[in-house]
């Protein structure tokens, strides 16, 4: 069954995710916060039957209270995860949230997941599967690893994680910079058609986005093509030239000098 729920002004939300979101104990902020469409997904997983016990309450309540104070986030309890949603900007140390928790959970070991951000919906319910996913796996021994970092895993993982974030800007104002410089000289728009086509894998979709003719959004891929002096039928040529157009379309790049190869 699919999460549905309106925002005043925001039209309607629905997701469908593998897992089940929201659980019963889910805050009712959830679409508030998932509207926010910016943040990140951390979960942490305990030994099987912890949250059953005797002190399961009291322990659920102590954990809430630490994530709390150390991220300033709800933590929600479901199926033997607990999982949280951390706003845009809020930043904690994995190991040392870890340890705070351990200090409630006693001598029982606990696992951590962090690091799968997300800045759409689709972004959320993927970062949520991928998150949950990859507690799981520690827990289960799989990875031999009690903090496990997730941001490595698909390609918005590798868009939006922050240490490349430089590195992938560089690459794509050098990869498009004559589309770019182009742009600024002429007023075009060739960079946008030409990053949004190799984005959809779709004419229609890319015209649609700026409203122009499908026609119109051929001329300018092939325009593109021969300013770029790249061949999209060449594998080589079009993963180099989608990267940095899915790189252009996340951060909204805008012209600019442009910088030397990269090494």
């Amino acid at each position: 069954m699919p999460l549905a729920g309106a925002e005043a002004g925001r039209g309607r939300l629905y997701l469908w995710p593998s897992v089940e979101v929201p659980p019963g104990e889910w805050p009712d902020d959830l679409l508030e916060d998932a509207a926010m469409a910016l943040g990140e997904v951390w979960a942490i997983a305990w030994e099987r039957g912890i949250p059953g016990g005797p002190d399961g309450a009291r322990l659920k309540v102590m954990a809430e209270d630490v994530v709390l104070e150390h991220l300033g986030a709800p933590l929600v309890v479901a199926d033997g995860v607990g999982v949280m949603l951390l706003r845009d900007g809020v930043r904690g140390e994995p190991s040392a949230v870890r340890d705070a928790l351990l200090r409630i959970f006693g001598p029982a070991p606990l696992w951590l997941a962090h690091g799968a951000g997300y800045d759409s919906f689709d972004g959320l319910r993927a970062a949520l599967n991928r998150t949950t996913d990859a507690v799981r796996e520690a827990r289960a021994g799989r990875e031999g690893r009690y903090v496990v970092e997730v941001s490595g895993r698909g390609l918005d993982a590798l868009l939006d994680n922050p240490r490349l974030a430089d590195h992938l800007s560089d690459y794509a104002k050098y990869v498009l910079g004559p589309l770019i410089e182009r742009d600024e000289e002429s007023g075009s728009s060739l960079t946008e058609t030409l990053c949004c086509v190799l984005a959809s894998c779709s004419t229609a979709e890319a015209a649609h986005r700026p409203y122009v003719h499908e026609n119109t959004v051929r001329y300018r891929v092939r325009t593109a093509q021969r300013v770029l002096d790249g061949d999209l039928a060449s594998p080589k040529d079009r993963t180099a030239i989608s990267l940095a157009a899915f790189v252009w379309l996340r951060h909204e790049q805008r012209p600019g000098p442009q910088p030397e190869p990269p090494p």
